[in-house]
């Protein structure tokens, strides 16, 4: 069938979120553990359309039938725009709360490093994915 597993731990997320310091080394978020198991993968493997892997959600005996693969895609959107990573930042009216745009996030000028681009390049990825599959993002 193509479909892989993907391990993620909603538990190592959280504690890391609480520390209040963004992943910057790409390893706590679920994001950055999906993409630590998804980005080095063929291209070929992602080119699904359909459920592109089976999400396991580590302790919550969770089985996928699409609900956790769904909710790992909003919960990758919910990091993406948050503190948590800093691959995104708010935009300048939505940091000083005035005009239009405010819930809007652009790419963090100031994410440069190696694993930074490569998480970008991931985020890419999985848009293309998403797009494919109608995977609606938040």
């Amino acid at each position: 069938e193509g479909r892989f597993d993907v391990r993620l731990s909603r538990p190592k997320a959280a504690r890391h979120a609480a520390s209040g310091t963004p992943d910057t080394e790409g390893r706590y978020t679920l994001f950055s553990q999906a993409f630590r198991q998804m980005h080095s993968r063929p291209c070929s493997d992602l080119r699904r359309h359909s459920q592109l892997y089976t999400a396991h959600l580590i302790g919550e005996f969770s089985h996928d039938a699409g609900g956790p693969y769904r909710e790992s895609f909003a919960q990758y959107c919910a990091e993406l725009q948050s503190d948590r990573l800093a691959l995104l930042r708010r935009t300048a009216n939505g940091r000083h709360n005035v005009g239009q745009n405010r819930d809007c996030w652009v790419p963090n000028p100031a994410a440069t490093s190696r694993t930074s681009l490569d998480m970008y390049a991931f985020l890419g990825k999985l848009m293309g994915c998403a797009i494919r599959n109608k995977e609606y993002l938040d």
